[in-house]
Protein backbone atom coordinates (compact mmCIF):
# COMPACT_ATOMS: atom_id res chain seq x y z
CA UNK A 1 0.00 0.00 0.00
CA UNK A 2 2.96 2.59 0.97
CA UNK A 3 4.49 1.76 -2.20
CA UNK A 4 1.03 2.15 -4.01
CA UNK A 5 0.60 5.76 -2.63
CA UNK A 6 4.19 6.54 -3.45
CA UNK A 7 3.95 6.28 -7.05
CA UNK A 8 0.56 7.68 -7.21
CA UNK A 9 1.86 10.46 -5.72
CA UNK A 10 5.27 10.68 -7.93
CA UNK A 11 2.82 10.46 -11.19
CA UNK A 12 0.99 13.58 -10.23
CA UNK A 13 3.75 14.76 -9.55
CA UNK A 14 5.15 14.16 -13.12
CA UNK A 15 1.80 15.42 -14.47
CA UNK A 16 1.81 18.54 -13.13
CA UNK A 17 5.03 19.52 -13.70
CA UNK A 18 3.75 18.86 -17.31
CA UNK A 19 0.94 21.30 -17.05
CA UNK A 20 2.57 23.79 -15.54
CA UNK A 21 5.52 23.70 -18.07
CA UNK A 22 3.21 23.74 -21.01
CA UNK A 23 0.85 26.82 -19.96
CA UNK A 24 4.03 28.54 -19.64
CA UNK A 25 4.16 31.31 -22.05
CA UNK A 26 6.87 30.91 -24.69
CA UNK A 27 8.10 34.48 -26.00
CA UNK A 28 7.94 35.15 -29.70
CA UNK A 29 11.43 34.06 -31.42
CA UNK A 30 10.86 36.96 -33.87
CA UNK A 31 9.93 40.71 -32.05
CA UNK A 32 10.36 43.41 -34.60
CA UNK A 33 9.95 47.14 -33.65
CA UNK A 34 9.70 49.80 -36.05
CA UNK A 35 10.97 53.65 -35.37
CA UNK A 36 9.92 57.17 -37.14
CA UNK A 37 8.15 55.19 -39.56
CA UNK A 38 10.73 52.96 -40.45
CA UNK A 39 10.92 49.30 -40.51
CA UNK A 40 13.28 47.43 -37.60
CA UNK A 41 16.51 46.12 -39.78
CA UNK A 42 16.97 43.01 -38.05
CA UNK A 43 13.67 41.90 -39.39
CA UNK A 44 13.56 43.51 -42.16
CA UNK A 45 16.64 44.40 -43.56
CA UNK A 46 15.67 44.89 -47.35
CA UNK A 47 15.95 42.52 -49.98
CA UNK A 48 17.17 42.54 -53.86
CA UNK A 49 15.78 40.85 -56.84
CA UNK A 50 18.80 38.58 -57.92
CA UNK A 51 17.25 39.01 -61.73
CA UNK A 52 18.00 43.06 -61.87
CA UNK A 53 21.56 43.65 -62.08
CA UNK A 54 23.53 47.54 -63.05
CA UNK A 55 23.52 45.60 -66.57
CA UNK A 56 20.01 44.83 -67.62
CA UNK A 57 18.21 48.13 -65.91
CA UNK A 58 17.41 48.79 -69.45
CA UNK A 59 15.40 46.10 -70.04
CA UNK A 60 13.95 45.79 -66.50
CA UNK A 61 13.59 48.88 -64.01
CA UNK A 62 13.83 51.12 -66.60
CA UNK A 63 11.10 49.84 -68.72
CA UNK A 64 7.35 51.64 -68.21
CA UNK A 65 5.18 48.73 -66.78
CA UNK A 66 7.84 46.49 -65.35
CA UNK A 67 7.18 46.66 -61.92
CA UNK A 68 3.54 45.53 -62.61
CA UNK A 69 4.61 42.29 -64.05
CA UNK A 70 6.40 41.24 -60.95
CA UNK A 71 4.24 43.02 -58.00
CA UNK A 72 2.94 40.28 -55.92
CA UNK A 73 -0.83 39.43 -55.39
CA UNK A 74 -2.87 41.14 -53.08
CA UNK A 75 -3.94 37.83 -51.58
CA UNK A 76 -0.08 36.96 -51.14
CA UNK A 77 1.34 40.52 -49.28
CA UNK A 78 -2.01 40.80 -47.28
CA UNK A 79 -1.85 37.22 -45.39
CA UNK A 80 1.87 38.70 -45.04
CA UNK A 81 0.59 41.65 -43.30
CA UNK A 82 -1.47 40.26 -40.71
CA UNK A 83 1.80 37.69 -39.80
CA UNK A 84 3.90 41.08 -39.40
CA UNK A 85 1.28 43.51 -37.75
CA UNK A 86 2.10 40.59 -34.87
CA UNK A 87 5.79 40.36 -35.03
CA UNK A 88 5.95 44.35 -34.78
CA UNK A 89 3.63 44.34 -31.84
CA UNK A 90 1.38 47.04 -33.30
CA UNK A 91 -1.50 48.11 -30.83
CA UNK A 92 -3.57 48.72 -33.93
CA UNK A 93 -4.31 45.64 -35.57
CA UNK A 94 -6.99 46.82 -38.19
CA UNK A 95 -4.97 45.57 -41.57
CA UNK A 96 -6.52 48.31 -43.56
CA UNK A 97 -4.67 50.78 -41.49
CA UNK A 98 -0.94 49.89 -43.11
CA UNK A 99 0.18 49.19 -46.19
CA UNK A 100 2.32 46.07 -46.53
CA UNK A 101 5.24 47.70 -48.35
CA UNK A 102 8.79 46.93 -50.24
CA UNK A 103 11.25 48.70 -48.24
CA UNK A 104 13.65 48.30 -51.40
CA UNK A 105 10.77 49.36 -54.13
CA UNK A 106 10.23 46.83 -57.11
CA UNK A 107 11.41 50.09 -59.28
CA UNK A 108 14.73 49.84 -58.13
CA UNK A 109 15.00 46.03 -58.04
CA UNK A 110 13.79 45.00 -55.22
CA UNK A 111 12.55 41.34 -54.31
CA UNK A 112 8.98 41.21 -55.24
CA UNK A 113 7.72 38.42 -52.13
CA UNK A 114 10.75 37.85 -49.70
CA UNK A 115 9.31 38.51 -46.62
CA UNK A 116 12.60 40.35 -45.53
CA UNK A 117 12.10 43.00 -48.12
CA UNK A 118 8.29 43.53 -47.32
CA UNK A 119 6.11 45.13 -44.06
CA UNK A 120 3.73 46.96 -42.74
CA UNK A 121 4.27 50.64 -42.85
CA UNK A 122 1.43 52.68 -41.11
CA UNK A 123 -0.82 54.70 -43.55
CA UNK A 124 -1.76 54.18 -46.62
CA UNK A 125 -0.57 54.47 -50.22
CA UNK A 126 0.55 56.97 -51.58
CA UNK A 127 2.70 57.94 -48.98
CA UNK A 128 6.01 59.91 -48.65
CA UNK A 129 8.37 56.93 -49.08
CA UNK A 130 6.31 57.12 -52.84
CA UNK A 131 8.65 60.16 -52.90
CA UNK A 132 11.68 58.84 -52.12
CA UNK A 133 10.90 55.65 -54.67
CA UNK A 134 10.13 57.87 -57.82
CA UNK A 135 13.31 59.93 -56.77
CA UNK A 136 15.74 57.02 -56.29
CA UNK A 137 13.79 55.15 -59.78
CA UNK A 138 14.67 58.42 -62.02
CA UNK A 139 18.71 58.91 -60.44
CA UNK A 140 18.92 55.43 -61.61
CA UNK A 141 17.32 54.49 -64.54
CA UNK A 142 19.38 58.18 -65.79
CA UNK A 143 22.44 57.17 -64.77
CA UNK A 144 23.40 59.48 -62.15
CA UNK A 145 23.58 57.12 -59.12
CA UNK A 146 24.23 53.28 -59.22
CA UNK A 147 21.87 50.34 -58.83
CA UNK A 148 23.43 49.27 -55.65
CA UNK A 149 24.27 52.52 -54.13
CA UNK A 150 20.15 53.25 -54.41
CA UNK A 151 19.13 50.06 -52.95
CA UNK A 152 21.54 50.09 -50.00
CA UNK A 153 20.77 53.98 -48.98
CA UNK A 154 16.52 53.20 -49.49
CA UNK A 155 17.09 50.07 -47.19
CA UNK A 156 19.58 52.12 -44.49
CA UNK A 157 16.95 54.91 -44.22
CA UNK A 158 14.19 55.99 -46.41
CA UNK A 159 14.20 59.36 -45.49
CA UNK A 160 17.74 60.25 -46.81
CA UNK A 161 17.94 57.84 -49.71
CA UNK A 162 18.82 59.35 -52.67
CA UNK A 163 19.00 62.84 -51.93
CA UNK A 164 22.56 63.54 -52.52
CA UNK A 165 23.18 61.42 -55.70
CA UNK A 166 25.17 62.88 -57.99
CA UNK A 167 28.31 61.51 -57.43
CA UNK A 168 28.27 59.56 -61.12
CA UNK A 169 27.07 63.08 -62.83
CA UNK A 170 29.15 64.21 -65.28
CA UNK A 171 30.45 67.79 -65.20
CA UNK A 172 28.99 69.84 -67.87
CA UNK A 173 31.15 70.35 -71.06
CA UNK A 174 31.54 73.86 -71.83
CA UNK A 175 31.89 73.69 -75.97
CA UNK A 176 33.94 76.53 -77.53
CA UNK A 177 32.22 77.92 -80.68
CA UNK A 178 34.54 79.56 -82.74
CA UNK A 179 34.13 82.98 -84.53
CA UNK A 180 33.86 83.45 -88.00
CA UNK A 181 33.95 86.69 -89.87
CA UNK A 182 31.17 86.61 -92.75
CA UNK A 183 32.62 86.27 -96.15
CA UNK A 184 30.90 89.48 -97.21
CA UNK A 185 32.15 91.85 -94.20
CA UNK A 186 34.72 94.62 -95.12
CA UNK A 187 38.12 94.31 -93.73
CA UNK A 188 38.39 95.89 -90.03
CA UNK A 189 39.50 99.68 -89.88
CA UNK A 190 43.67 100.01 -89.53
CA UNK A 191 43.91 101.84 -86.69
CA UNK A 192 47.91 100.66 -86.73
CA UNK A 193 49.47 102.37 -89.71
CA UNK A 194 48.90 105.72 -90.37
CA UNK A 195 47.07 107.09 -91.89
CA UNK A 196 47.66 109.04 -95.31
CA UNK A 197 46.78 112.99 -95.25
CA UNK A 198 45.24 112.98 -98.70
CA UNK A 199 41.86 112.19 -97.27
CA UNK A 200 41.89 108.78 -98.82
CA UNK A 201 39.28 106.17 -96.80
CA UNK A 202 40.76 102.95 -98.13
CA UNK A 203 43.59 101.55 -99.40
CA UNK A 204 42.85 98.89 -102.33
CA UNK A 205 44.33 95.53 -103.12
CA UNK A 206 46.32 97.48 -106.13
CA UNK A 207 47.79 100.05 -104.06
CA UNK A 208 45.24 102.77 -104.86
CA UNK A 209 43.64 104.80 -102.74
CA UNK A 210 39.51 105.49 -102.51
CA UNK A 211 37.91 108.45 -101.65
CA UNK A 212 34.52 106.78 -101.24
CA UNK A 213 32.17 108.38 -98.23
CA UNK A 214 31.23 105.20 -97.27
CA UNK A 215 32.57 101.74 -97.01
CA UNK A 216 30.20 100.52 -99.60
CA UNK A 217 31.74 100.63 -102.85
CA UNK A 218 35.32 101.36 -101.68
CA UNK A 219 37.72 100.21 -104.42
CA UNK A 220 35.13 98.44 -106.41
CA UNK A 221 37.07 98.27 -109.30
CA UNK A 222 40.82 98.06 -107.56
CA UNK A 223 41.07 94.63 -106.53
CA UNK A 224 38.80 94.96 -103.77
CA UNK A 225 39.95 96.96 -100.27
CA UNK A 226 42.87 96.15 -98.62
CA UNK A 227 42.37 98.28 -95.42
CA UNK A 228 40.04 101.12 -94.27
CA UNK A 229 41.54 104.19 -92.52
CA UNK A 230 37.91 105.56 -91.31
Amino acid sequence: MFNFLRLLFTKAAVVSAIVVATATPTPSSLVCHSLNGLPDLNCTPGVVDQNVTQANISSTICVSGYTTKVRPSTGYTNKLKVEQIKEYGYSDTNVKDYEEDHLIPLEIGGSPTDPKNLWPELGNSPNPKDKIENLCHKLVCSGKIGLSEAQNEIANNWRTACQSGTSTIKPTQTTVVPVTTPKNSPPPVNTSVSQPNNGATALCVDGTFSFATSHKGACSHHGGVKEFFK
